[in-house]
């Protein structure tokens, strides 16, 4: 029965291989026949190239080049006369062209109308018409192949313009397509080339390549689906490949161009075949000699005591390293293994016959094996991690697989169970734990440390703060003073001298009465921590719209129509941009002669938004002075309004950062989100 069986099974491989050889073969010859194919029309395409070259030369040299032809073409009008003339004037060349592979030259108005053929067999058809008037309407070369009597023609139409680059005339330049395969006959040694349409397919196109009607049915077949196939056959004994190489969809005309190709001395595909031929035939034998030794060894089968004690070896070996344990349906202990006797200082002896409740620690619950039983009855397998009292009441750990038992009949008798101690990785886990709660202890305590710190780090930010406006106070207080000195002298002073003291005093208040504000509100807490940017913007806007007229009337202006927030509070974004751009304003005064533009614009990533402050100051004394500001921002210039904006950027957790340079400066404030 099993000599039948493994007979059955030879066969199988055997067919398996055949169809698997076949498959390889066929995609080998694929490969050569693809090689052979891309190699042709590669060719095909060079040859196709030196024609287009031929036609833009002739073009060049009578058209271009030369101004005769095209002086003819302009002044002549009779069509008669342009005809004979320009046959005389372009005949001496006509022979020199047609040793190039030029079949024929055609000469038509812009109207399409014919002037002169050379050939004079050129005829008006829907081909010619209609590649006429692709060139008339786009002014441009065209270039397709036609057909006329099953011969094939490939036409380059070029359209002539005069001197003005005025369109006048069309050249149709025409080679025929068997001085095309004769070349490529010439370049390609060994390969004999057939022109082939679709439309055109008969018995005498394929003469010399088909040599039954079954053949000639298949490529029929192939041509009317358009498809693009390669075949293998047998033609007096030998392999030889016949291709069917599809070059290009007709233009202006419905049809399909093919070349046919035949390789006379194709010894790559006679390799191939002998080579796949030679490895069925070693392969079968291979195969044939495999069969018999498994048989063989079949016979051998009854003399297998050597597997028996190998199988022996294995058991002992299991018994000595693997902890398992056997019991039956009711619970009760059948076989142990040694090296659980090992783990739980049981003797098989001692512990055989007892009920697995035996191994119980007393931290596991009463039920748990009765659950156990009841849980294998309705599913047979279990997993988990079990804790258990070895017979010196000493705690181990193992995890247990088990699985059912059944005997020759297929009837459960019990179950099995694989264990493995587990005893350190859990004494690991214990220490772990309390490792993370000291951890855990030792981060709250940090926590708290950390929060004492920022405590104090945000009351010396405040006391920065405070001092920054302090300073700016000197400053109005300092020019009032001055023009109240002045005042002294009133009877000295004239109308307008008067009223500008006047203003002044007037300005000076209102810059006091401006920081006094900010303070007012600077500290005052906020439940809402997060600001629209258009909003403060507008503010701002008004509040200081006297200064920017002031100030060379300069213009504020916000790129960022969006309604994003800002993840700080709405006063003290406002009191930040205003001091920035307040300073901005100082330095027009000081630097600039020109009316400034200051850009306010809003960026944004996945992580943080940055808003953008933009001046055009252009001052090499502007630059150098305020790249000493910013060098000295935290110890010298304490009054500055710059200053005083990076702390109350701070204040807030954001970045302040400054871009400098001789024609522009940026200011940043970097915020998460």
């Amino acid at each position: 029965m099993n000599k039948i069986k493994y007979l059955i099974l030879f066969f199988l491989a055997l067919i398996t291989f055949i169809f698997f050889f076949t498959y390889l073969k066929n995609s080998d010859f694929e490969k050569v026949n693809n090689k052979t194919k891309e190699k042709a029309l590669k060719e095909y395409k060079t040859i196709e190239k030196e024609f287009a070259d031929t036609a833009e030369f002739i073009y060049f040299t009578e058209l271009v080049k030369s101004e005769e032809l095209l002086n003819l073409l302009v002044s002549e009008k009779n069509p008669i006369r342009l005809k004979n003339r320009l046959y005389d004037e372009f005949e001496s060349n006509y022979s020199y062209y047609s040793s190039l592979g030029v079949f024929d030259i055609s000469f038509y108005t812009k109207d399409g109308a014919l002037i002169l053929n050379f050939q004079d067999i050129n005829f008006k058809d829907s081909f010619t018409n209609s590649l006429l008037d692709s060139v008339t309407s786009s002014k441009k070369e065209q270039y397709a192949y036609k057909i006329i009597s099953n011969e094939g023609y490939l036409v380059f139409s070029k359209p002539i313009f005069d001197k003005d680059l005025n369109f006048i005339a069309i050249i149709n330049i025409e080679f025929d397509l068997d001085t095309l395969l004769e070349k490529l006959e010439t370049n390609m040694q060994g390969f004999e080339f057939l022109k082939l349409f679709s439309s055109k397919l008969n018995r005498n196109n394929l003469d010399s390549f088909i040599k039954n009607e079954s053949d000639l049915e298949k490529i029929e077949k192939i041509i009317n689906n358009k498809l693009d196939t390669t075949y293998v056959l047998n033609e007096d004994g030998v392999k030889k490949t016949l291709t069917f190489m599809k070059i290009t969809d007709m233009k202006f005309y419905d049809d399909t161009f093919y070349i046919v190709f035949f390789n006379k001395n194709d010894i790559k595909i006679e390799k191939i075949d002998s080579f796949y031929s030679y490895i069925f035939v070693i392969f079968t034998i291979f195969l044939v000699v495999l069969i018999f030794i498994t048989i063989y060894l079949l016979q051998l089968k009854t003399k297998n005591s050597v597997l028996k004690n190998d199988l022996k070896d294995i058991l002992n070996q299991i018994d000595k390293y693997i902890s398992k344990v056997d019991f039956d349906l009711d619970g009760k202990i059948t076989y142990v293994s040694k090296s659980f006797c090992k783990i739980s200082g049981y003797s098989e002896d001692e512990i055989l016959g007892k009920d697995i409740e035996v191994l119980k620690h007393n931290d596991v619950s009463e039920n748990f094996y009765k659950s156990l039983k009841k849980e294998l009855k309705n599913v047979k397998n279990w997993q988990g991690e079990i804790k258990n009292r070895d017979k010196f009441g000493n705690t181990y750990w193992v995890k247990i697989n088990i699985f059912p038992k059944y005997n020759s009949n297929n009837s459960l008798i019990g179950y099995s169970s694989i264990r493995s101690d587990i005893t350190d990785k859990k004494q690991l886990e214990k220490i772990n734990k309390l490792l993370k709660d000291d951890l855990s202890n030792r981060l709250s305590e940090l926590r708290l440390l950390d929060r004492d710190l920022k405590d104090e780090s945000k009351l010396s930010l405040v006391s920065k703060i405070l001092d920054s406006i302090s300073h700016q106070w000197k400053q109005p207080i300092s020019k009032i003073s001055y023009e109240m000195k002045r005042v002294r002298n009133i009877e000295d002073m004239d109308q307008k001298t008067f009223e500008k003291l006047q203003d002044n005093v007037s300005e000076e208040l209102q810059n006091l009465s401006f920081i006094l504000n900010d303070v007012k509100k600077l500290f005052k807490s906020s439940k809402h921590n997060i600001s629209n940017l258009s909003l403060v913007f507008d503010n701002i806007k008004t509040t200081l719209e006297s200064k920017l007229k002031n100030s060379k009337n300069c213009k504020l202006v916000l790129e960022t129509e969006d309604e994003t927030e800002i993840k700080i509070a709405f006063f003290e974004l406002k009191s930040i941009l205003k001091n920035i751009i307040l300073f901005i304003l100082e330095q027009v005064e000081m630097y600039s002669d020109k009316k400034c533009t200051i850009t306010i614009e809003l960026i944004e990533n996945n992580e943080e938004q940055i808003i953008k402050i933009h001046e055009n100051i252009e001052s090499a004394e502007k630059k150098e002075f305020l790249d000493e500001i910013i060098s000295k921002l935290d110890n010298t210039y304490l009054d500055s309004k710059l200053y005083l904006a990076k702390l109350l950027i701070e204040k807030n957790g954001a970045i302040f950062l400054c871009k400098n340079s001789i024609n522009e400066t940026s200011y940043y404030i970097k915020v998460k989100k």
